[in-house]
């Protein structure tokens, strides 16, 4: 394959409030815009992760700035949880892909004027920034008059580039439209340098209508157009694409399409060592998302047998623990860093979440056993479930204990995590 190189109930409503400040109501979209006219607010939609838990409580913490407080009168808080009907009515009307964490503001009449899409941030003053600025363009939506052209059906090809550009400037979905795009293309317009390279920037999914064009393009000719764009460009490109067709397949649980975009993904690393590598973690990211255990510990298994059985983690560990990041102006050690040990660990705590096959366990815990070399306390963690679950009950618990010692880099609510299991398991009652 080519490489592109609020519910509102008759008695009741739910209000959540975090850190004083800030209530989340828990009502519809329409009762929100309802209201918004009513009271010529602006709508801010916080749309909660269904697999990010730390994600969701990140979240959350914003809002405990006084700033925000001040700010939010102007505005209508609204929490959308992922499985609700709110959730998949706002993702389709305003292009937001379901998978992560979003904070969505819109104004009175419905129509979007700012975002934070697919993170959250522990920084309040992003989400004052983002509201401050939505509420200054309250009056003129930046997406209004061209969803009204596009609503009515009334454009040409020239205005679907920049309606595109648009949306992507923001991170909105734009599947959909470059697939309207490529289907109004002409033969000879799709082959031309200018529209090709429109396509490569865009697309985002494999074996997509607009993918498909690309793939009709000559090899010399695609190669021409896209070597023409920066290293970093091409590998975002492509990193894109292969995040974006995995999150499809994964959705889809589409096992045969995931293993075609493992391949891509061999295909990008080709110019490295050992490609089929990321082929491998491509599918353990697909089973684990899937809850594929059998697939997924088979696997597992094979991966580390083949890449990280022979490795010196202790070696490994010395350099990877050194790594430090710049954070005004400090050099700061980061667990990011730290690449062969978190690979390790969420292959151990993976297989430690899927199975109860005692011989997998003590698989997963030899690897486990190696990643204690960089004494980091979720490593520790994973080696002390793992021992629980073998009904090493006392061991268990005493490296839970040593993993609360070394939280020196973790967060209080992480912290406060080690402890509730160490009780659990000094109770006996570890799930």
């Amino acid at each position: 394959m080519r490489l592109l190189k609020y519910i509102i109930f008759a008695s009741s409503m739910f209000v959540y409030s975090y850190g004083g400040c800030i209530d989340l109501l828990s009502i519809s979209y329409d009762e929100a815009i309802k209201r918004a006219k009513k009271e010529n607010k602006i709508i801010f939609f916080q749309l909660y992760s269904s697999d990010c838990a730390e994600c969701n409580n990140v979240a959350k913490r914003r809002l405990e700035s006084e700033e925000l407080d001040e700010l939010f009168e102007q505005v209508i808080a609204v929490r959308i949880d992922p499985t609700s009907k709110n959730a998949k009515l706002i993702t389709n009307k305003y292009r937001i892909k379901p998978e992560a964490p979003s904070s969505l503001i819109v104004d009175k009449e419905g129509n979007f004027i700012s975002a934070m899409l697919y993170r959250t941030t522990s920084n309040s003053d992003e989400y004052f920034k983002m509201t401050a600025l939505a509420i200054n363009r309250k009056n003129n939506p930046p997406l209004k008059q061209m969803e009204t052209k596009y609503s009515k059906g009334d454009y040409t090809i020239n205005f679907l580039e920049i309606f595109i550009e648009k949306l992507s400037k923001y991170r909105f979905e734009t599947e959909k439209l470059l697939d309207e795009y490529a289907e109004k293309l002409t033969i000879a317009q799709a082959m031309s340098p200018e529209k090709l390279l429109f396509l490569i920037k865009h697309s985002s999914i494999i074996e997509s209508r607009v993918d498909k064009v690309i793939q009709l393009t000559p090899a010399d000719i695609f190669d021409s157009i896209f070597l023409s764009l920066d290293y970093e460009e091409r590998v975002k490109i492509n990193r894109r694409k292969i995040h974006e067709s995995k999150q499809l397949a994964i959705r889809n649980q589409d096992q045969p399409y995931m293993r075609k975009v493992a391949g891509f993904t061999r295909s990008a690393y080709s110019d490295t060592k050992d490609p089929h590598k990321y082929y491998n973690r491509e599918m353990l990211d697909f089973y684990k998302e899937v809850n594929d255990s059998l697939q997924y510990v088979k696997l597992a298994i094979r991966h580390y047998r083949q890449y990280y059985k022979d490795l010196n983690l202790d070696s490994i560990s010395q350099v990877e623990l050194s790594k430090t990041v710049d954070r005004n102006g400090k050099k700061v050690k980061s667990p990011r860093f730290y690449t062969v040990g978190n690979k390790i660990n969420e292959m151990a705590w993976k297989v430690y979440e899927l199975t109860k096959d005692t011989p997998h366990l003590q698989s997963a815990l030899k690897w486990s056993k190696a990643t204690l070399a960089y004494k980091y306390a979720p490593y520790t963690d994973t080696y002390a479930h793992i021992l629980y679950e073998l009904g090493n009950h006392q061991e268990a618990i005493q490296w839970q204990q040593m993993a609360i010692s070394q939280t020196r880099m973790l967060s209080p609510e992480k912290r406060q995590k080690l402890e509730e299991a160490l009780r659990k398991m000094e109770n006996g009652d570890l799930d």
